[in-house]
């Protein structure tokens, strides 16, 4: 459809320099914000030292937790579960890992 003289511009420059303006300062909070979480992570204490079941009350790990006892990545947690590699228990929408199962698997890991 070929426009008239007379119709305002599709963008104007001004509102282009807006958008990019906008979406310059949306990225560079995304780094700031990206750079946080590598501190916070950095700050963590190592997997292996999550409290065993009996010094802290919990009976069940997170899913995020289980894959850093394993030393493998959330996604790969998840694919070990759903291959039934990982066992895990369901309450509502939940995943959670039952303690002394994972701490089990951690050990046949370890004896071989």
């Amino acid at each position: 459809m070929k426009r008239r003289q007379d119709d305002p511009p599709l963008l104007h420059h001004d509102r282009l320099g807006t958008i990019f303006h906008h979406l310059h300062q949306a990225l560079v909070e995304l780094e700031r914000m990206i750079r946080e979480e590598r501190e916070r992570e950095a700050h963590k204490p190592p997997a292996q030292q999550l409290e065993t079941p009996a010094e802290d009350g919990r009976l069940v790990y997170t899913i995020d937790e289980a894959a850093k006892l394993l030393n493998v990545g959330r996604y790969t947690a998840y694919a070990m579960a759903k291959r039934g590699e990982l066992p895990t228990i369901r309450l509502g929408r939940l995943l959670k890992v039952p303690k002394t199962a994972l701490h089990k698997l951690l050990d046949q890991r370890r004896d071989r």
